[in-house]
């Protein structure tokens, strides 16, 4: 987690030799949808994805309206993205202060995460969801099925209380677009899996 560094204050001088112990606030985090026909749909999230000494702790974050079909995490984890199959778009938001079953799981009345339905892209598959990895306001989502006009969205204020989505389809076909990854150190720059 180098590339994280964990800034802490000290509450009393150190002496030459002394150390200090800090409690790592990275997770190695992973996250899985599920369609359940006997209870709501879910989204799980654990902090500790490839810890094998234990069983994993899962966490419901989310019961959207809808099958869960793509996802996508800031680069400092602290907002989720979550499309549906019947094109709802949530946005979760606090979530480096989910930490465990209290603040994580939304069955707690002390839960920490902040979700927002965004937008409703009805009829639609929200088919994926690329966050920019130096600007958590810049996030693509494309959209599935036939017959329509637009196929990828862009917002520049994703993360503000009423984020705007515009279409940025310009002069590609009018197809289904699979996947989209927003380039890590070019932002001006989108890749798209399309039909073709």
């Amino acid at each position: 987690n180098g590339r994280y560094p964990t800034q802490y204050t000290l509450t009393e001088d150190l002496n030459a030799g002394d150390t200090i112990k800090i409690k790592d606030k990275i997770f190695t985090r992973l996250f899985y949808g599920m369609k359940n026909t006997n209870v709501q749909n879910s989204v799980f999230m654990t902090n500790h994805g490839i810890q094998f000494t234990k069983p994993a702790v899962w966490y419901k974050i989310l019961t959207p309206t809808g099958i869960p079909k793509s996802m996508g995490l800031s680069n400092d984890g602290d907002y989720f993205w979550v499309g549906t199959r019947d094109g709802k778009l949530y946005r979760l938001s606090n979530m480096n202060q989910a930490q465990d079953s209290l603040s994580a799981d939304i069955t707690s009345d002390q839960c920490k995460i902040i979700t927002t339905e965004v937008l409703n892209f009805a009829g639609r598959v929200v088919t994926s969801i690329a966050v920019d990895p130096q600007n958590n306001d810049h996030v693509i989502v494309t959209l599935g099925n036939y017959g329509n006009d637009e196929y990828v969205y862009r917002s520049t204020n994703a993360t503000s209380d009423d984020p705007e989505f515009l279409s940025v389809q310009g002069n590609l076909p009018k197809m289904p677009i699979y996947s989209s990854l927003i380039e890590m150190k070019n932002s001006n720059i989108a890749m798209l899996g399309t039909e073709m």
